[in-house]
């Protein structure tokens, strides 16, 4: 019963990757960013628990290492990013797709604030001809589009680089969700197959060819959803991102108010349990409104809010697609997914080499078996001589 109980708990490959998909979820959205948004609350960034990355190689352990002599931190590891890693590169055994792990980036965050960078693309989308009112209007229309119906050029550029990270992490999920299929795929052979030498051939054969394409298809695939999402205009119909817009900008222009009010974060902390009454001058609302009107700072501010709504919408989305299509359709559940290429149709089609290579005799054991027929025959004759030599002695 322990062996069986066993077999069942190391094949549940499922339940692994409902892991997997819970671990790429949580740390897509912690560590995809390159810059912290603004919180408008406190008016600042907000800082993850998170190291600058640098160039790394990811040996077939999963262990990070750098190209310097440098000491890669701990909390980047690839184990500490997706723990489920941890079992799947504890043994040594000899993975010709280790080699996808190659040279991978860690996630990192960038010491420069969102809105320094977002000031930076502001100015220089402004060049020396962009100076009439007419080319100005032209670039406001180009990020105040309607919602969901955005494609201005500067957005764009801001969106592509804040979920540079994403291209990594997806990687590195597509990585362990194939070594997650190619485990399970070996441990079941093992689990059916008495004979080592079939064993050991079906796995060579069958996960170096048809695991090797699905796994290539995979990344294909991924790298399409990629492009699609960070290198088309930005493009959304789901409300989420109306509903984020319009909570920034409430949160912002609060922010705002609380400033002219001259109240501080440490107060609106000891009174977050209580409601608070703003009483406003003249002359403040006045403020508050000439702030509103200042075009520049407006419009980096803006923009921020649209990119915080829109990446909100986009890497959930993307979350979706990509364990949907890559995971779920590539490596499950179609047609062409290495659980689904090994059967009756895959027997019939494998020619009389091929089935002598997975079940053949070893050479030894032909050369014994030869040995034995010609034994078999030369007695045979021996005795049929005998046969003949007592007859005519009788």
């Amino acid at each position: 019963m322990a062996t069986t109980h066993s077999i069942k708990e190391s094949h549940r490959l499922i339940t692994r990757i409902v892991e997997l998909d819970e671990q790429f979820s949580a740390e897509i959205c912690a560590y995809g960013h390159t810059r912290a948004f603004t919180d408008q609350k406190n008016s600042g960034p907000v800082a993850l628990p998170k190291e600058k990355g640098k160039k790394v190689l990811v040996d077939e352990l999963g262990r990070l290492t750098s190209e310097s002599s440098n000491p890669i931190n701990p909390s980047i590891e690839l184990s500490k990013v997706f723990p489920i890693a941890n079992e799947l590169f504890a043994s040594n055994d000899c993975n010709p797709r280790n080699s996808a792990f190659g040279a991978l980036e860690t996630p990192f965050e960038s010491d420069e604030s969102i809105m320094e960078y977002i000031r930076k693309v502001y100015t220089n989308s402004r060049n020396a001809e962009l100076g009439t009112a007419s080319q100005y209007l032209l670039l406001i229309l180009s990020v105040h589009c309607s919602p969901g119906q955005f494609n201005g050029s500067l957005l764009a550029t801001v969106f592509m680089e804040q979920s540079t990270n994403w291209q990594t992490l997806t990687k590195m999920y597509i990585c362990i969700a194939d070594r997650l299929v190619e485990s399970f795929l070996k441990d079941a052979i093992k689990a059916i197959c008495p004979d080592s030498q079939i064993e050991e051939e079906l796995c060579k054969m069958f996960i170096r060819d048809h695991v090797g394409i699905s796994f290539a298809s995979a990344e294909e695939h991924a790298k399409l959803l990629l492009k699609m999402e960070r290198g088309c205009p930005p493009w959304t119909l789901n409300d989420y991102f109306n509903d984020n817009l319009s909570k920034n900008q409430g949160s912002r222009l609060v922010s705002n108010i609380r400033k002219v009010a001259g109240v501080a974060s440490e107060t609106l902390e000891e009174w977050h349990s209580e409601r608070i009454a703003h009483t406003l001058t003249e002359d403040q609302l006045q403020s508050i409104a000439t702030h509103n009107q200042s075009t520049a700072e407006n419009m980096q501010e803006y923009i921020h809010d649209v990119l915080e709504s829109y990446y909100k919408v986009s890497i959930k989305r993307f979350i979706n697609n990509i364990s949907l299509h890559i995971v779920y359709h590539d490596l499950l559940y179609a047609e062409s997914s290495p659980l689904n290429v090994f059967n009756s149709k895959f027997v019939h089609g494998l020619g009389e080499a091929q089935l002598e290579q997975i079940a053949g005799e070893s050479s030894l054991v032909r050369m014994e078996r030869e040995r034995l027929a010609q034994d078999i025959a030369s007695f045979r004759a021996a005795f049929d001589v005998l046969k003949v030599t007592s007859v005519k002695g009788s």
